[in-house]
């Protein structure tokens, strides 16, 4: 009976996207897999590739390469679960890979992050929970913006405790894009801080939130899920962790927005911890979710605050909210949506797009990153 709700959504929304869209919401492919391949915890020489197989498999064998340079490790045969260390890897370079599982051969890649400032690709999106069928929709669109990395605001599936609904809710419907780009996600309140969410993402001592950098952006990936209030473990930890950075950008992704035209409207925890931090450390743009609409703020700041944009990318499957005409937001839409973000030399280019390609938004954030060579 648990499936029997989301079935009959699905129906009642498919309205709201093109019918040529919904046709092309396949099933996923059939494969040995229970989830993945999937790559995460990646940096300037290193990733780590997860894979979930649905029953032991007696030859399975990952080779993974770049130009000339190829290497190959047979998997346990008596392990459903594989955590894979790939190191001694190549900075800003695009790896292919292969797993091989009797008959089956499933191909992808993944690019590890630069280590100097170049041009590069990123996507957005959150809240792809109970609605598989729209939540393939988006992940192929983004799976086509070919992005290196995709940042996931939380709520990845309706009960981050059962261990059926990760499949069936999002490594199957974003495999497509899984195999094309590193997934960085944010705990959402649906996950619940399950066993299971520490596991598919390489999560170690009960801790979600971390950092890591890509070229000229830092990325902080804040656990609103958990204690965050002034003097908390991970507030001390955000707190030193924007004060320490270099980075030219700084970009914050998590759950929970301070402020929202939909459902849930202000959060005063966030606005009184979090908020203070992002203006104080001058973060650039902050990624949420939790309200499933699109939405872009103004730059908000206190007195003498750096004004920081928040952007909503609830939009990723799960059921629309209605989203309101603020007036300090500067785009609010209740759509199916994600966006992109080309990092320049000098600016963040911040494209939302609908999955059958409507632009919903199209912003830029600016800065002198380099002095001009004379």
């Amino acid at each position: 009976m648990k499936r029997l709700p989301c079935v009959v959504v699905v129906l009642c929304v498919a309205a709201c996207l093109p019918s040529g869209l919904i046709n092309r919401a396949r099933a996923a492919e059939e494969t040995p897999f229970a989830r993945g391949p999937y790559v995460s915890k990646v940096t300037t020489n290193s990733a780590v590739l997860f894979l979930g197989a649905k029953a032991p498999i007696a030859a399975l064998r990952l080779t993974w390469r770049e130009a000339d340079d190829v290497e190959e490790k047979a998997l346990p045969a008596d392990k459903l679960d594989h955590e894979v260390l790939l190191s001694d890897l190549k900075p800003g370079t695009i790896y292919l890979y292969e797993i091989k599982a009797g008959d089956t051969t499933v191909k992808g890649k993944f690019t590890t992050a630069p280590k100097k400032p170049r041009p590069f690709r990123f996507a957005a999106y959150g809240d792809t929970r109970s609605q598989p069928a729209i939540h393939k929709i988006v992940a192929d669109a983004i799976a086509k913006e070919d992005p290196e990395f995709v940042l996931h605001t939380g709520d990845l599936v309706d009960d981050g405790g059962d261990e059926e609904d990760w499949p069936e809710q999002f490594f199957g419907p974003a495999q497509a894009m899984l195999r094309r780009a590193a997934i960085f996600p944010a705990m959402g309140n649906h996950e619940g801080r399950s066993k299971l969410y520490f596991k598919y993402f390489g999560l170690s001592d009960n801790k979600a939130w971390h950092t890591f950098t890509w070229g000229s952006v830092q990325v902080f990936v804040v656990d609103t899920c958990s204690k965050f209030d002034k003097g908390s473990t991970q507030w001390k930890w955000l707190d030193a962790a924007l004060a320490d950075s270099k980075a030219a950008w700084k970009v914050v992704v998590q759950h929970h927005p301070g402020v929202s035209s939909s459902r849930h409207g202000f959060n005063g925890s966030v606005n009184k911890h979090l908020r203070p931090l992002y203006e104080k450390c001058a973060v650039d743009v902050v990624f949420l979710g939790h309200d499933h609409i699109y939405q872009r703020t103004k730059p908000i700041a206190g007195p003498g605050g750096h004004g920081v944009t928040y952007v909503i990318v609830g939009g990723g499957g799960a059921p629309l909210y209605p989203a309101k005409q603020v007036w300090w937001a500067a785009v609010s839409e209740s759509a199916y949506s994600y966006v992109v973000v080309d990092v320049g030399r000098d600016s963040l280019h911040v494209v939302a797009k609908k999955p059958g390609g409507e632009v919903i938004d199209n912003f830029k954030l600016e800065k002198a990153m380099f002095e001009e060579v004379k």
